[in-house]
């Protein structure tokens, strides 16, 4: 069981996100990962009907609480105001798996760290294979022979690419690897976060080396290292000045990106059913950010809906009702789950990074990619986020070591 788990593990985590079949008009269609995730769950479950061993604990009793909060606020909406789908509650009750296998890889206690690194190498040999145009990718829409413009590595899109390479920074960063390759760990991640155009994984990755210098050294060292850094930082953004990121942030900063935002919360209209975006239009105005632009119309129609109903307020307008992306993490988690599920969610992660400081460091990566994309729903990312919380919090209970990463000369951090 344990080989099987192990190869499981890897092959969810380097396969890309390929529907089989597709659900209505999202993109959580059924894939090969559910049948093998499906699996597991029985097996777990079985584990746990033999009193072998449990699973529950008062971590994992908040997420079970969200998941009930978010089923119940999901059905009343269907059935009421015909908004959401069940599907969603049940994709996060199957997200939830990876944290079990977490927990049952550090509990045999299994080093992870060759496979955070053969994730890390896999994704970043296979987007700078797609910047040169070899390789295509498999996107949520399927395969796309020429995905040049934005890489998206193993994943199924940029945003889920930049997301993954700053968790692996953070359990890099976590780690007593020598500093040198912390450091090339974290230009290499950036580099590819700007191939990939993830405006928000950027901002991550670069906060991340923030917090981690003022986490891990005196004044002294602080300095050094950003010395050291500041250099390869400063010539990875000259080079890609003209880059996808500095494309899409041209116009990110303008006042036309604010001034039109009331009058059209004042004249949007709330329609029966999930609204359809397609329909929705964009925010007028000569330097209006295209992405703020689209964004924008779709956070104030949320909010007005979420303000509509107090049963909205306390359990959420339904999983799902915004469709594909409703591009904020945060403003979705809120509007979808209702006040109750997202503190439940907030709650959740709290106890987890508790645990240590590199689950502490990926909830900081994870909430700055909520402001303006929807992670949370992500099916990578949840799995690996929910994958390492469960790893960490259980060696942290057991006492075990940190999963140093292997084939390198360890020494202590200054």
């Amino acid at each position: 069981m344990r080989a099987l788990m192990v190869f499981s593990i890897y092959f969810l985590f380097l396969i890309p996100k390929i529907n089989l079949i597709s659900v209505g008009g999202f993109n959580a269609g059924l894939r090969i990962d559910d049948a093998i995730i499906a699996m597991w769950m029985l097996v777990f479950l079985l584990i746990v009907v033999e009193k072998k061993i449990t699973f529950t604990r008062k971590i994992d009793f908040t997420y079970y609480m969200f998941l009930m909060n978010m089923l119940i606020g999901t059905t009343l909406s269907s059935v009421i105001y015909q908004q959401g789908t069940i599907i969603f509650p049940f994709r996060f009750l199957e997200y939830f798996t990876f944290f079990i296998m977490g927990v049952y890889i550090a509990r045999k206690e299994i080093n992870i760290s060759t496979l955070m690194q053969s994730v890390f190498y896999m994704n970043v040999i296979v987007a700078l294979l797609q910047f040169s145009g070899v390789l295509g990718g498999f996107s949520v829409t399927g395969y796309r022979p020429n995905v040049s413009a934005r890489v998206i590595g193993l994943t199924s899109g940029p945003w889920e690419l930049g997301v993954i390479l700053n968790f692996i920074t953070c359990y890099l960063f976590a780690s007593s690897a020598r500093a040198y390759y912390k450091y090339f760990v974290f230009v290499l991640g950036l580099l590819v976060i700007l191939l990939s155009g993830s405006r928000m994984s950027f901002v991550a990755q670069v906060v991340l080396l923030i917090v981690y210098m003022f986490n891990h050294a005196n004044a002294v060292s602080i300095i050094r290292r950003i010395l050291i850094v500041t250099p390869f930082v400063f010539l990875t953004l000259i080079y890609f000045s003209d880059s996808v990121v500095a494309e899409r942030s041209e116009k990110l900063f303008n006042v036309d990106n604010l001034t039109s935002l009331p009058d059209y919360y004042r004249n949007t209209e709330l329609v029966s059913g999930n609204p359809d975006w397609t329909t929705s239009g964009m925010l007028e105005g000569n330097d209006v950010d295209a992405s703020w632009a689209i964004r924008s119309i779709k956070w104030m129609y949320a909010l007005k809906l979420f303000l509509s109903n107090p049963m909205f307020i306390f359990f959420g307008v339904g999983a799902g009702t915004f469709g594909i992306a409703l591009d904020g993490g945060w403003l979705r988690l809120f509007t979808e789950c209702g006040v109750v599920g997202a503190l439940l969610f907030i709650s959740f992660f709290r106890r987890c990074k508790r645990s240590s400081r590199m689950i502490q460091y990926c909830f900081i990566v994870f909430s700055i990619n909520m402001i303006m994309i929807d992670v949370y729903m992500s099916y990578k990312i949840m799995a690996m986020l929910l994958f390492l919380a469960g790893y960490m919090t259980t060696i942290n209970r057991l006492g075990l070591p940190f999963p140093e990463p292997k084939r390198l000369k360890i020494r202590k951090d200054q």
